[in-house]
């Protein structure tokens, strides 16, 4: 009988480290949550900073939080406009109603309501492994030399893992639909009237970015001029036509005698990993739901879509520590039985 317990066991044990779901480390509530918002690609500062308050304003008001602070625009973590930055301190455990992923799932609910702005939610934990910034806890990223095949795979994979469940809060640092102006330039009427390149682009940045042209200094501080166009010039397009190139004789040239405006889109940003072009999808996972379930069936669709051999594939961060961590985890559960009855046998001969 006892041999035969043993022997159960033992094949139970296999069986169950088979099929058991398995996470790495488990979520703290420490009492923090990091939330990232974002706008639509072509977003006004004025209109995300708008609807970054108005998000704001709902997490203030939720029981559970003691404390928000609210950032909005390029920051290190992200130099993308369209994006803004919460960070959330909640009140003790004892004097909340609830714990940090209950209030995480209501707060994300809420949040969902604001038309235009999309929100990603994750608790900040003691224990981070190294990956870069993102909008959700965990990261799978792609890479390829071909920046167009790259952004082909990454749609396909982004839209197979968005449908996943218990995947929740996709996004991709990959935003393809952000609108471009191209300023082309017709070098021969621009000698012509005696305009260079040079004088084109100090024009534009003059107009459009963020000249400064002198300080106003004070007993207890310091401002920066700033020169730009007013308001409504800078969010119309067809004000280009209106703008003057001053050339080198002195006179004044129409921006539009000497070159043409056509719009497009393209990419916000392009992220690169050990110089290639990479695209990075981020993820939280739904309460309940393992890290190992969600890496299992994310290799299963990309098994299923066959990526082309140009594309490599892996797992950031936490995601591609857990990865490696289970591919000696069966070694090392022998080495250690191995160990024990190693350390028996000296001590009980």
């Amino acid at each position: 009988f006892t041999l035969g317990t043993a022997l159960f066991s033992l094949v139970a044990a296999v069986y169950l480290f088979t099929v058991v779901p398995k996470g790495f480390f488990p979520t703290e509530d420490t009492g923090l949550l990091f939330a990232v918002t974002q706008g639509s690609p072509d977003i006004s500062f004025e209109a995300i900073s708008r609807l970054q308050q108005q998000a704001a304003k709902i997490v203030e008001n939720d029981p559970a939080v003691a404390v928000v602070n609210s950032s909005t625009g390029s920051s290190g973590f992200s130099i993308t406009g369209n994006t803004g930055r919460l960070f959330i301190g909640l009140k003790p455990l004892h004097e909340r109603d609830a714990d940090i992923i209950q209030v995480q799932q209501r707060l994300r609910a809420k949040l969902a309501g604001i038309p235009g702005l999309r929100v990603f939610i994750q608790p900040v934990q003691n224990i981070n492994v190294g990956a870069r910034p993102s909008a959700s806890q965990y990261q799978y990223t792609l890479q390829s030399g071909d920046f167009d095949e790259l952004q082909r795979v990454e749609a396909q994979m982004e839209e197979r893992i968005r449908a996943l469940p218990g995947v929740l809060d996709v996004t991709s640092d990959l935003q393809l639909n952000n609108p471009e102006l191209f300023v082309d330039i017709d070098r021969q009427k621009a000698a012509a009237l005696n305009v260079t390149v040079e004088q084109v682009r100090n024009t534009l940045y003059s107009a459009f970015g963020a000249r400064k042209v002198a300080s106003i200094n004070t007993s207890s501080n310091s401002y920066d001029v700033i020169l730009e166009l007013s308001p409504q010039f800078r969010r119309d397009p067809n004000a280009l036509s209106q703008i003057y190139v001053r050339g080198s004789g002195g006179q004044l040239v129409s921006l539009s005698a000497v070159a043409s405006v056509h719009r497009t889109s393209g990419p916000q940003t392009v992220n690169h990993q050990s110089g290639t072009p990479a695209a990075t999808i981020s993820f939280n996972l739904a309460p309940g739901v393992s890290l190992g379930e969600a890496v299992q069936r994310i290799q299963e669709a990309e098994r299923e879509l066959n990526l082309p051999p140009t594309v490599t594939t892996g797992f950031q961060g936490t995601a591609q520590v857990f990865k490696e961590s289970l591919q000696g985890q069966g070694l090392l559960l022998l080495g250690a039985i191995y160990v024990i009855y190693v350390v028996l046998g000296v001590l009980y001969e």
